[in-house]
């Protein structure tokens, strides 16, 4: 925690037998080469962690356990400056699913089989709303298994969410017209019943539709 406590104390500095070398003239180095030497000295875990924090709006927590293992942090940064836009998601998916998978393999972040670029692309298709959360977790256990790139893995595997707001529009109608309790339901005020109508959306897509875009789009259309 950066706190020093005293613990015992001594009568005279002479009870740690400290005593002064008279061969040995005082040592006062000029002051810039003490600059240059603090200057040569690496960053500090604490340091660092405020840095996380500042730079990339991290929460204390979320630092603290990135700056615990300097390769983690080191392997954040790299995925960071890869897609600098992203530094929380970031952030979630190497405290979350990366160190989960490192723990279950029992492997150092060194040694992990997904690299900090190929991280930061998942995370890319994420940002921009191109895979949902259920399938970049897909695409991430198929990363680790065999390798690849994180959109090709999509592309193979049939994972690309669907934003297309005509296609959602048109599975909302579909929807709305088959679930008229549902609707009444909601509209009477229980709101528990756009998680139904959202989820048959879902269901009618493929469970591939962007769900941020079937709820606004839902919920604009029961207004």
């Amino acid at each position: 925690r950066g706190r020093t406590y005293l613990q015992r104390s001594k009568e005279d500095v002479e009870d740690y037998r400290y005593f002064p070398e008279p061969d040995l003239v005082s040592l006062a180095p000029p002051p810039e080469t003490v600059a240059k030497l603090r200057a040569a000295l690496p960053e500090m875990p604490s340091e660092r962690r405020a840095r996380f924090v500042a730079s990339y709006g991290l929460s204390d927590y979320d630092a603290r356990i990135l700056v615990s293992d300097r390769a983690l942090a080191d392997y954040y940064e790299a995925a960071v400056k890869a897609e600098p836009g992203q530094p929380k998601l970031i952030a979630n998916w190497v405290i979350g699913d990366l160190t989960a998978t490192l723990k279950r393999e029992a492997v150092q972040i060194g040694a992990s089989r997904v690299g900090s670029e190929q991280l930061a692309a998942l995370v890319r298709l994420i940002a921009a709303g191109k895979v949902s959360g259920s399938a970049a977790k897909e695409i991430f256990t198929e990363m680790w298994k065999d390798g690849g790139d994180p959109e090709a893995i999509m592309n193979t595997r049939g994972l690309a969410q669907v934003s297309d707001e005509g296609a959602i529009a048109a599975a909302v109608e579909e929807v709305i017209k088959a679930n008229p309790g549902a609707v009444a339901a909601y509209k009477a005020g229980k709101t528990i019943a756009l998680g139904a109508l959202v989820g048959a959306v879902m269901g009618k897509l493929g469970r591939k539709a962007n769900a941020a875009v079937v709820n606004r789009i839902l919920t604009e259309r029961l207004a």
